[in-house]
């Protein structure tokens, strides 16, 4: 959905502090006494109740309660600005909507400083069921080369990390694997998921880890200990040798992997503050990939969370002969106005958010539906593309890149390839938000204004591939790719959609 996803412009570009990285001590950190911790919550409540189109979708009103009580408990006591976020944090997750967090990207900078900058550990990894699998270290030891396990990072199991941390991260309904896909590590954007809730839920007071890992093809765990990272550091080492970016740089590549098969990596959509023009660029790969009739398209979406919706239409333009009517969902809102007492705390790009349902259409029980039937069309767009088309997805497309794999699915226009998505086919909120800045902790959270609603009976979960591909521990340490591998497989068996 519109507004969703990585921005370009990371705080933690202009926050790394070198004092805080090399103790793990949260410097900024500060008490918030107990009445304005409780004020806070009084203000989010307010807000939610009043504003979020999906509050009670996945949640019944006696859980949301319960989740609120659950933090009046919490503030009964004064907390630390990091207590107030875990506690926000844990808060919104239990609403199970995608698009509602204290937003790493939005914090100020004195809050963010607080928490971003401690220090990381030096390898990425991601999760093969609740194993944590190494996919790159930077340490230069050997054990813990791609495809190590590691079993425990100073004492603690990895799978009750990854246990303790899940309650924290947003998803849409039940789709777990949307969480479990944002708790792993791979310098895809400069502040992630696990680097910040880890040191917060389990503690980071050493400027090392101890680790048990056990290397492949080993009978038997080691136990080493490697030096954290800072933010900056390890970016940069997982960048390195690649151009520097600007506000204008390509965001996307373009490749033949064969003679045949070209390849659009789109690793973002979000676009929000780049001068990159995106749509000259689409039109030139498509005229590129029309000068071979019959080639293999492959659109590279693993990790893209979303960002503009607009790009993923720019996309199937080129994949249809025919118009697409996008229906399926309805658009709904929870208010005409906000009300005064809120408009203190909000901020938004658009000033028409704070009106955008004095025009709807009264749907009754408290909702108000923007566009009817919610359809929209997708007109054809020259060069159309009339090879076979496929696409990587996985548990990271959650928002516009969730929406694009649902359209393309619906139209029959590609075959998808990888793990069941993010997002949810009965609904997800978005298209609009609020930036809810509370004035006690300092803390914001994303407030998303616009609900998408199934107009058909779905199941809550995530949109299922038309080939699954479940990456083994083997594939890892080999450095293999088998989604690639499944489309090369697919084409040589002549396989249809």
């Amino acid at each position: 959905m519109r507004g969703a996803g990585h921005r370009l412009a990371f705080v933690l570009a202009l926050i790394v502090v070198a004092s805080s990285a090399a103790s793990g001590v949260r410097a900024s950190d500060r008490v918030v006494s107990s009445a304005g911790l409780r004020a806070d919550a009084e203000i989010v409540r307010d807000a939610f109740v009043a504003l979020h189109p999906g509050l009670f979708r996945y949640r019944s009103a006696a859980a949301v309660d319960s989740a609120f009580d659950a933090l009046d408990d919490t503030f009964h006591t004064d907390r630390s600005t990091g207590d107030a976020f875990i506690a926000f944090t844990r808060l919104t997750a239990a609403i199970r909507c995608g698009h509602t967090w204290p937003s790493f990207f939005n914090q100020r900078d004195s809050v963010a400083a607080a928490w971003f900058a401690v220090p990381r550990v030096p390898f990425h990894f991601r999760w093969v069921g609740d194993r944590m699998i190494v996919t790159r270290s930077f340490t230069g030891d050997s054990a813990l080369r791609p495809g190590t396990e590691v079993v425990a990072l100073d004492g603690v199991r990895s799978a009750a990390i990854l246990q303790g941390l899940m309650p924290l991260v947003r998803t849409d309904g039940s789709n777990d694997a949307k969480r479990r896909a944002e708790l792993e590590v791979s310098d895809a954007a400069k502040v992630e998921a696990f680097d910040v809730y880890h040191p917060l839920r389990f503690g980071c007071d050493s400027a090392s880890v101890d680790l048990e890992a056990l290397p492949p093809g080993a009978k038997q765990a080691v136990r080493i200990r490697v030096a954290r990272m800072t933010a900056a550091n390890r970016y940069a080492r997982a960048h390195a040798g690649e151009p520097a970016v600007t506000d204008s740089s390509a965001l996307w590549s373009f490749a033949w992997r064969d003679a045949r098969t070209a390849v659009v990596r789109m690793p973002t959509w979000a676009t929000y503050d780049s001068r990159w023009n995106w749509r000259a660029w689409l039109q030139d790969v498509f005229i590129e990939i029309a000068k071979l009739p019959g080639a293999t398209l492959v659109i590279d979406l693993r990790g893209n969370e979303g960002g503009m919706e607009e790009i993923g239409d720019a996309v199937l333009a080129h994949l249809t002969a025919v118009p697409l009517r996008a229906a399926g969902f309805t658009r709904r809102v929870r208010f005409a106005s906000v009300p005064d007492t809120l408009r203190p705390f909000l901020k938004t790009w658009d000033p028409s958010f704070y009106r955008l349902g004095e025009t709807a259409k009264d749907a009754g029980d408290g909702w108000r539906e923007l566009d009817g039937a919610g359809v929209d069309t997708i007109a054809p767009a020259a060069p159309r593309h009339e090879g076979r088309t496929y696409v990587l997805i996985g548990a990271s497309n959650s928002s516009a890149t969730f929406q694009f794999a649902s359209r393309a699915r619906a139209h029959r226009l590609c075959t998808l390839v990888g793990q069941p998505t993010g997002g949810n086919r009965r609904g997800i909120n978005g298209g609009a938000l609020f930036f809810l800045r509370l004035p006690n902790t300092g803390i914001e959270i994303d407030l998303p204004l616009i609900g998408y609603f199934a107009v058909t009976e779905e199941p809550d979960a995530g949109l299922m591939p038309d080939v699954r591909v479940s990456p083994t521990v083997a594939e890892i340490a080999a450095g293999r790719d088998p989604e690639m591998e499944a489309v090369d497989t697919h084409r040589r068996r002549g396989s249809r959609r």
